[in-house]
């Protein structure tokens, strides 16, 4: 039989091509080979996170501490804050009260009381007293002290009472770092911060109100004859009921807007950059002055 017929062997011997590559890729149990392919199956995957994730987790973990110490920092602050409440040696108005402070928010409002009475709060560990003079009847008032510098959203504040049956004759407010709000009627108000926005509800025949840094409003039933209103950097918000006879509003930088009532005003108004809008009924005779000025900012000029 030639050997293109020959049938393929059958002995044990023989053993297809396929089978014997299978064969050799596998192991033999109990093999060095076989051990080392099990231990490698057996190693554990690696669960870590990336190094970048890693890096934000820990990040985050020190915000995340950093924060609740800080809330537990105020929490100790306003715990510790020390309260006290002092009242004129005099009963009734005197001819002008004069507030001093270095750092604290001041707030003047009218209440039922029958002279100026100063309550005062201070976050610990700092330590303040108020101190009172009376000179040909203007009563000074200073609030003096050692604090820290506000960590823990907690400032300083003093709040002053004052009779509400008689408006005072004159009040004059000077805060170093603070803002400073007036609900109080005066005839004449002097108000002044360094830093810090300033807020003024209330009637008078004239108001002077300068900031370094901070927004100044004059808002409500606000009813000033006079009103002159001066800030770096800030925006300056007008609102009033009754038409000032003058009104002067200067800004470094910062936006104008006043909302008057209607009638005629001689406007003034320039904004180096900035846009102006002018709304009022403009007449150079009347008896009611606007001056609205910035060097950055836009102008907003308009009638109730």
């Amino acid at each position: 039989m030639s050997d293109q017929f020959r049938p393929y062997p059958t002995t044990a011997a023989a053993t297809p091509p396929a089978t014997a590559a299978r064969d050799h890729a596998q192991p033999e149990f109990g093999s060095p080979e076989h051990q080392a392919l099990m231990a490698a199956s057996e190693r554990p995957v690696n669960t870590r996170p990336p190094r970048r994730r890693r890096s934000l987790l820990g990040v985050g973990a020190v915000l995340a501490a950093l924060t609740v110490g800080w809330v537990a920092w105020a929490g100790v602050r306003s715990l510790g804050a020390v309260e006290r409440t002092e009242t004129a040696a005099a009963a009734g108005v005197p001819s002008e009260l004069v507030i001093f402070t270095d750092t604290a928010s001041v707030d003047v409002v009218p209440g039922d009381v029958d002279r100026p009475t100063f309550r005062y709060r201070v976050p610990w560990p700092g330590t303040a007293s108020l101190t009172q003079s009376v000179q040909d009847g203007v009563l000074t008032a200073s609030l003096d002290g050692s604090w820290s510098d506000g960590i823990g959203w907690s400032y300083p504040s003093l709040e002053v009472t004052v009779p509400k049956a008689s408006p005072l004759p004159a009040l004059d407010v000077t805060v170093g770092s603070g803002s400073v709000e007036v609900t109080a009627s005066a005839q004449a108000t002097q108000l002044h911060t360094g830093t810090g926005s300033i807020k003024v509800i209330a009637s008078g025949s004239e108001l002077n109100a300068a900031t370094g840094t901070g927004s100044i409003k004059v808002l409500g039933g606000a009813s000033t004859s006079s009103m002159t209103l001066e800030t770096s950097t800030g925006s300056v918000d007008v609102d009033v009921d009754v038409a000032p006879s003058t009104l002067s509003i200067t800004t470094g930088t910062g936006s104008i807007n006043a909302l008057l009532p209607r009638g005629s005003y001689a406007v003034t108004s320039s904004t180096g950059t900035g846009s102006i809008q002018d709304e009022l009924t403009n007449d150079p005779t009347s008896g009611h002055a606007v001056t609205a000025t910035t060097s950055t900012g836009s102008i907003e000029l308009r009638q109730n």
